[in-house]
This record gives C-alpha cells, structure tokens and sequence, in this order.
C-alpha cells in the first residue's frame, strides 16, 4: 500500500512505467473506496432505509469519487465515516499527484559492441550493392561478406549475388552490371505478354530502382564497428 511516506520515483524511464504506478495507485484507491461503499451497506441504518443516518450515508455511497485525482477535502471525512483512514487516501492522493508531475527520462541508449576484436574482425559494415543490407566488410578485401544464405543440415544454401563484391559506399559496377540483365528481362517480358500485365511492371520497377541508385551514386564511408578493445 503506497502512503504519504512512500519514497516514489522522482522520474521515470518510459511512459509505460510511469502509467504503471499510476494504475497501481488507482487499483489501491478503489479497494477502500470499495471497502467504505461495504461499511454502507452492511450498517443497520441501510437496512431500515430511513432517518438521518441512511440519509448521511447514502450521500456519501453515491458521492464517493471513483478516482483519487477526484477527491476533495470533504470526502476525506467520508472515508472516516466509513471506517477507512483518510490519511490511507491523502497518500494516495499525494502519490498519484507525484507521479503524475514526474518527468519521463528516458535512460540513455547503451550501445551495442561487437566484442573482442580479433586481427581477421571485420572494422566496418557497408551495404550490399543489390539487397541493400548492411554487412561487415572484409578486412583484408574490403568486400561485402557472403550473406542471403540459408542453413540446413549444416549446409548453405544459396546466397545474395552481391556477396563477395565492393559494398554501394564504394562502387556501383554491379549494379551497372545487373541493370543490362534487367533491362534484357523486360524487353523479353514485354515481347512474350506486353506492356500491361504486371510482371511486365514488377521488372520495370526494379530496372527504374537500380537506374536511379546509378543516377545518384557517390562514395560514401563506411560504417565503423564498435569493439570493447
């Protein structure tokens, strides 16, 4: 049970958990405002269903707020009236107003590392020049590692066809390369079923994507990867 001397978080780290206490001061708010709706209705005046006393508490099982940011100075005397300490209330009443006014500070970003670094490690990642994927670079090379591939039974199975060449930060001539097959394949596509069916407009996507990547090419760094040592 959070009380007025709980120590609660001056901040938190995300949104989630700040929204978590809150619900947890809210839940704890509802079973004394249950606890007091209880009192009522097992007090012999609500079985009578007259005088002053009924009256009283009546006002009160209605008027019970169903949220701690909803209580005001005189309900606490309602809660006492009911059996349940109002300094139980106050606390949650105080806590929720805490946390709620407490900032979200997100903690900072730990940055993921390769680990030890070995003479064979690879320093740099570039990305593929037909996937796009980023891939560690080879040292000694500096062409992208074989990647695309599946593994079953302990074998490979095929690969990208741009491993084992220069990543796009460093050369376009695979690209240039491919796009004379591609552009190939749609004359091809457009002899055997025209311009209209849509493999005829898949290839031309692509041929137009590699195009473009070829307009637009310049050397670029590559991407550091970061060791402990």
């Amino acid at each position: 049970m959070i009380t007025m001397n709980n120590t609660l978080p001056t901040s938190f780290p995300t949104k989630a958990a700040q929204k978590e206490l809150l619900d947890s001061i809210t839940r704890q708010y509802e079973t004394l405002r249950n606890d007091a709706q209880r009192f009522i209705l097992n007090d012999p005046s609500h079985k009578l269903r007259s005088g002053d006393r009924y009256e009283k508490l009546s006002e009160i099982y209605w008027g019970l707020p169903n949220y701690p940011h909803q209580v005001r100075e005189k309900h606490y005397a309602w809660f006492d009236e009911c059996g349940i300490d109002s300094n139980a209330i106050r606390g949650l009443v105080v806590a929720r107003d805490i946390v709620k006014k407490a900032p979200v500070i997100k903690a900072p970003k730990v940055e993921r590392t390769e680990g030890k670094r070995t003479e064979r490690s690879a320093t740099h990642h570039g990305c593929c020049q037909l996937c796009g994927r980023a891939h560690k670079v080879d040292v000694k090379t500096g062409l992208i590692a074989q990647h695309g591939y599946t593994v079953q039974w302990g074998w490979q199975s095929g690969s990208c066809a741009g491993s084992h060449h220069l990543p796009i930060e460093k050369s376009k001539d695979l690209v240039e390369e491919v796009v004379v097959d591609v552009a190939k394949k749609l004359d091809e596509v457009q002899a055997e079923v025209g311009t209209e069916h849509n493999k005829y407009w898949a290839i031309k996507r692509t041929l137009n994507f590699l195009n473009e990547t070829i307009a637009n090419w310049k050397p670029r760094e590559l991407t550091p990867i970061k060791y402990d040592n």
